[in-house]
């Protein structure tokens, strides 16, 4: 299946039913019908548009269900009404296939037409001659005496003899045939046609306005010859001229035919661009209607959709203003409010407070209730737990019409006990997302980075504990703070507390809670190779030293340097990067502490020991930084070279008698 966006979906139903009004409204306007049943009908029509959306717009449920029930028969009786238009439109459909040959049939059957038609002129006898280009004629047809013969002058002259049985209408021909005669036409309503015109000549003209055929008159008052095609009718044609014009507008028929039929996605039948253009009233009136249509029929709609409702719990005495619970800035929520003192809501296992309401409804009426909805519940008794039904929370907008459920099983809450904690704030309660920082800047907190440094908290006394314990837990009290690009020095950050423990009914007492951020240049100095030596701090067991070795494959290390606040970010820094890494280089020592190790074992074939390692000399003593050329002035006392092995910091011995 394939799934379109939301904004194309509406364009595409807006286009199939804007093009299926303007067809309906152009086969009512070239009805041949009774005026004023066509009037009637397309009133009628539009009535019941005008009153399918008040019904809609202000809820009339029983005109509403009438007009339902009255569709069904309002279509039956259109069917009825247009069914030669109905009939007319299939016919040229399905004979809109004519191909290629057609133009090089009607090529040469022009001679024939043409010396017919010159010769009934200069006799003054009436005559519609009709070619069938690639728009089925069968309506007119089927309505004709059926005739099969070549076509020939003679024989044409002969059907429109005036004292013959099939002189009245036109003759149809058809690949090289004649097919049918006496064939009654559409009339053309246009009033801009000369009043001197008579019916023969208007017969033409309508034909020629719902088909691409090409139809030769020959006036029997004036026995002038005009050719109707395109829905125009030509000046009057000289009989030398005839044939020529008569290539000229067969051939201009199958070119507009194949190039502004096929701008026409529609329809099909009636696509040419300079029907469209004259008719652009229409389309738009179309696309005014298809749009209320979409409208009232989006409010008609029923389907059912996953809303994802958020749960804020409020103990008494304290106000969702005043401690916001998850997820409340978007989507739907539902205020539980505790009137019960000394009680606090919990949901069990500390879950999260978003939950999912099955709404099934119109799609306008869920998009409504997804934008707009919050509920509230109020609960004054301590029965434990309480399940929240939808039909007990008190909505602020209107859901009727919607049938709310819980996707799983509701939402429940038990109660526990509230308390109040105060906390000393530490650094490790404050987690920093550094995603975002640009590559040369490092960030850290200060020792005291809170203000103020204790924290009085409200929650249920199980969760509270476990704060106490946070420590041990490695589970920071606020959630991570999202730093910029750029961080400004010391910015002060409004907190908010972890989702866990929102979720579990922790509330801030505190209103601000606020930490100053530090942040310093960072720079690689690049990594560097240093050869590990093996040696013993721990003079009882320097004989050990004879038992172990570093395996050839593990004497070398490499490590990751960093210049934290060292190097200017304003100013070049290759230079000073070199110098600090040949200063790293001379100063790293790199060792592993036999010491470390258990006691030997005659057993054993390897040994697991960490890597140890210092710089000789900081470089921020006197000599360093002279050596350097760095100012004191430039540093802080955050600033620091960092060292840290690249990878597996644990190297393993091997016995010493192993050969490598």
């Amino acid at each position: 299946m394939i799934e379109l966006d939301q904004l194309w979906a509406w364009i595409l139903q807006l286009a199939i039913l804007s093009g299926g009004i303007y067809l309906f409204l152009r086969l009512a306007r070239q009805s041949r019908g009774n005026r004023v049943v066509r009037l009637l009908v397309t009133g009628g029509l539009l009535v019941v548009v005008v009153l399918w959306g008040l019904t809609e717009t202000l809820d009339l449920a029983e005109l509403q269900h009438i007009l339902s029930s009255v569709t069904g028969f309002v279509v039956v009786v259109l069917a009825i009404v247009f069914q030669p238009e109905l009939r007319r439109a299939m016919g040229q459909l399905a004979g809109s296939g004519a191909g290629f040959g057609k133009r090089r049939r009607d090529a040469t059957i022009i001679g024939p037409v043409a010396a017919a038609a010159k010769a009934m002129g200069k006799r003054r006898r009436g005559a519609l001659i009709t070619f069938e280009r690639e728009s089925s004629l069968d309506p007119w047809v089927e309505r004709g005496a059926a005739i099969d013969a070549r076509i020939d002058a003679a024989i044409l002259e002969g059907l429109f003899e005036p004292s013959g049985a099939l002189h009245d209408g036109g003759v149809v021909l058809r690949e090289g045939r004649i097919i049918a005669a006496s064939c009654v036409y559409p009339v053309s309503d246009n009033r801009d046609l000369a009043q001197r015109l008579g019916t023969r000549h208007r017969a033409a003209l309508g034909l020629s306005e719902e088909t691409d055929a090409v139809t030769v008159v020959v006036s029997e008052e004036t026995g002038r010859i005009s050719i109707a095609a395109n829905g125009s009718l030509s000046d009057p044609v000289s009989a030398d001229d005839l044939e020529e014009q008569l290539r000229t507008a067969l051939g201009d028929v199958r070119t507009k035919t194949g190039a502004e039929r096929g701008y026409d996605v529609v329809s099909g039948v009636s696509g040419m661009l300079r029907e469209l253009v004259r008719d652009v009233y229409w389309i738009a009136i179309s696309m005014v209607l298809g749009f209320g249509l979409l409208y009232v029929a989006r409010e008609q709609v029923v389907q059912e959709e996953a809303v994802t409702v958020s749960i804020e719990l409020v103990t008494a005495g304290h106000s969702p203003d005043e401690f916001p619970g998850p997820g409340v800035a978007t989507g739907p929520r539902v205020v539980v409010q505790l009137d019960v003192p000394n009680q606090a809501f919990a949901e069990p296992g500390g879950t999260s407070g978003e939950h999912r309401l099955l709404v099934k409804g119109t799609r306008a009426r869920i998009e409504r209730f997804r934008q707009e909805a919050s509920g509230e519940l109020r609960i004054e008794s301590t029965q434990s737990p309480v399940a929240l039904g939808t039909n007990d929370i008190e909505w602020n907008t209107d859901v009727l019409g919607l049938e709310l459920k819980w996707e799983r099983e509701p939402a429940k809450l038990e109660f526990v006990g509230v308390a109040d904690q105060v906390l000393k704030l530490v650094k490790s309660d404050l987690p920093l997302n550094t995603e975002r920082l640009k590559r040369h800047i490092a960030v850290k907190l200060d020792e005291r980075p809170f203000s103020p440094d204790t924290v009085e908290l409200s929650g249920p006394s199980a969760v509270l504990d476990l704060l106490l314990r946070r420590a041990e837990n490695e589970v920071p009290l606020f959630a991570p703070l999202e730093l910029a690009e750029d961080p400004a020095r010391n910015q002060v950050y409004t907190l908010k507390l972890a989702p866990r423990w929102r979720n579990a009914g922790v509330r801030l007492a505190t209103e601000v809670v606020a930490s100053p951020v530090v942040t310093y240049s960072s720079h690689s100095v690049g990594p560097m190779d240093i050869e590990l030596s093996l040696v013993c701090m721990d003079p009882d067991r320097v004989d050990e030293l004879a038992h172990w070795k570093i395996p050839a494959s593990s004497q070398v290390v490499s490590f990751e340097i960093v210049a934290i606040g060292i190097i200017p970010m304003d100013e070049d820094s290759e230079p000073l990067k070199l110098d600090l890494n040949n200063f790293t280089q001379r100063n790293l020592v790199a060792y592993v502490d036999i010491s470390d190790a258990p006691p030997p074992d005659a057993q054993a074939t390897s040994v697991g020991v960490e890597v140890r390692y210092y710089l000789r000399q900081d470089f921020d003593d006197p000599e360093s930084l002279q050596e350097l050329k760095l100012d004191p002035a430039r540093l802080s006392e955050w600033s620091e070279l960092t060292v840290k092995p690249i990878g597996e910091s644990l190297i393993f011995l091997v016995p010493a008698n192993d050969e490598d």
